[in-house]
């Protein structure tokens, strides 16, 4: 029973903190330019390692629609638009949640030898999927409304290289030290 409350409680507080990060503009999408950096997708990572699967798809599918709601009140760029399309904005998110939690269960022995080695691991490896997953999904939409797949991927590429190594970079940091914190919290 004490387990069960204790994990609603962690879902409680990775939720608040995901509606923090999209509602306060500048803080979970980092507008740089014409894209914006993203560390919203940090929460659905430790929810990930701390619950595995379930925790990441279900922070995932927030994290989603949480940046579908975003796009469609206030879009900055051009860009932000194509994530009005919930099939750009939500599915790539789920299956990114999902991913983690996989990727925290490979990684599960770790947890208990170093946990913050599992937490840099998984939130870097897990941050690049969700990058490519994203860019993946934009190339398909760019190319279905612009019909021009040379153009969309230059565009993309340059995304591509701006964004994903800050955020790979900051999430392996971030998710490594607070890993090995939860962990310790999760123990008692």
């Amino acid at each position: 029973m004490r387990k069960n409350i204790r994990e609603i409680a962690f879902y409680g507080v990775l939720s608040a903190i995901l509606f923090v990060l999209a509602l306060v503009p500048n803080i979970g999408m980092i507008q740089v330019g014409p894209v914006s950096i993203t560390i919203m997708h940090i929460p659905v990572i430790i929810a990930a390692l701390l619950f595995g699967v379930k925790g990441g798809l279900l922070m995932g599918v927030l994290f989603g629609v949480l940046s579908w709601f975003l796009a469609l009140t206030r879009a900055a760029t051009p860009i932000d638009l194509w994530f009005q399309n919930p099939l750009v904005a939500i599915l790539p998110r789920a299956a990114f949640g999902g991913f983690a939690g996989l990727m925290a269960g490979a990684f599960k022995k770790l947890a208990n030898k170093q946990p913050e080695l599992e937490g840099v691991i998984v939130g870097a490896l897990s941050s690049l999927f969700h990058s490519v997953l994203v860019l993946a999904v934009l190339i398909l939409v760019a190319y279905d409304l612009l019909g021009a797949p040379d153009s969309a991927a230059k565009i993309l590429a340059i995304i591509f290289s701006v964004n994903v190594l800050a955020e790979a970079v900051g999430a392996g940091l971030v998710c490594g030290a607070v890993n090995r914190a939860l962990r310790k919290i999760m123990e008692n």
